[in-house]
């Protein structure tokens, strides 16, 4: 009877356990009537069914064992109980290999480790593992179709693995052919500079589309563009002039006066200077002037200027300008609005596309 290594490691286990155990790359299939303690004569793939109790493995001497892996698979039925318990030579317990579990065990600087390989029981078949290596230099690691070589992937496609989630990458949600949230550009050189387009105000269920056009585009323009646009666009007013009646003798009266911009709805946004004119009759060009009507008690604006029948006033920031009109006559005078033709400020120029003509009865 043979007293080697392989006899040794057979000592003990039932007649039906009796496969070759020959060289480590080979795999051993066994139903284990006892515990054992390992040698160098069993392989590296151990599929163990333990057969109705707990069986022990006790693994050879780590200090002599540096750099040796097995791959230990119990078997046994799902839910049956029964577990393949891994023991360091101290002895200690490593690892409790249960039913349908496969476990990984190596030596490294002389002490013993055991990773889960979970299948089975384990929805999605996860692998535990902290680094996957080449082994081949320069080859990367195939996974499924997909090859990593130096930390990228090389493919090309990428599902998502939960239907209508998409997939995260580095914090970039993408989802149906989109970029989801808001997305940012950093200088590589700089990376606390960011750009970020940011689509959330958009109305759900619009897209909306930015067009480059075929030359070089500097944002910075745009700032500036806008400024001058702006200031056009207070250069041209529609005016809203309105001027109370009044009775019983009295001789002021308000008049209020609204400048917006040429789409006759939106105030202007900056002060600018206009005429005030009066009249005997509504719409008559070049009409004398009211010799009776004053300007004065102003509440919004300034008047720069006044005379009978006319004032040069600055309207505030919104467009608006209000003031007293006064008249000691009982009639009738119209009141509009025109562009001044000189001022003492011509950063508030503009020029008045249309206004309005009230009138206003002075009546005793």
């Amino acid at each position: 009877m043979s007293t080697g290594p392989l006899a040794a490691a057979m000592h003990g286990i039932a007649p039906s356990e009796h496969a070759l155990l020959a060289t480590k790359d080979r795999h051993y299939t066994a139903t284990l009537a006892a515990g054992h303690t390992l040698d160098d004569t069993w392989p590296a793939f151990l599929h163990l069914d333990p057969d109705g109790a707990h069986r022990t493995l006790v693994w050879e001497a780590e200090a002599v064992s540096e750099g040796l892996e097995r791959w230990v698979h119990n078997t046994a039925a799902a839910g049956s109980g029964f577990n393949v318990l891994i023991n360091s030579d101290t002895p200690a317990l490593v690892a409790t290999v249960q039913p349908g579990e496969l476990y990984h065990l190596y030596v490294e600087d002389a002490v013993l480790y055991a990773l889960p390989i979970r299948e089975g029981d384990v929805p999605g078949n996860v692998l535990y593992t902290d680094t996957i290596s080449e082994f081949t230099a320069a080859s990367g690691v195939t996974v499924d179709g997909v090859k990593l070589k130096d930390s990228e992937p090389y493919c090309d496609v990428i599902n998502e693995k939960t239907a209508a989630t998409g997939v995260t990458v580095d914090g970039v949600l993408l989802k149906d052919g989109n970029i989801l949230d808001s997305v940012g550009f950093y200088d590589a050189a700089a990376p606390t500079k960011v750009v970020r387009l940011d689509a959330g105000t958009v109305t759900a269920g619009n897209t909306r589309v930015l067009t480059m056009p075929d030359t070089d585009v500097d944002l910075a323009d745009v700032a500036t563009n806008t400024a001058d646009i702006l200031a056009q666009v207070d250069m041209l007013a529609v005016a809203t002039i309105a001027v109370a009646d009044v009775g019983g003798g009295a001789t002021a009266t308000t008049l209020a006066l609204q400048l917006d911009q040429s789409d006759n709805a939106t105030p202007l946004t900056s002060a600018r200077q206009v005429m005030i004119l009066t009249g005997a009759a509504a719409y008559t060009p070049r009409a004398a002037l009211n010799g009776n009507v004053t300007f004065d008690t102003v509440t919004a604006g300034t008047i720069a200027a006044s005379g009978s029948g006319w004032a040069l006033v600055t309207t505030d920031a919104t467009g608006a300008f209000a003031c007293n009109a006064n008249n000691a006559v009982d009639e009738t005078v119209y009141f509009w609005v025109a562009t001044a033709e000189a001022g003492d400020a011509a950063a508030e120029r503009c020029s008045v596309i249309f206004s309005n003509s009230d009138d206003a009865t002075w009546a005793a």
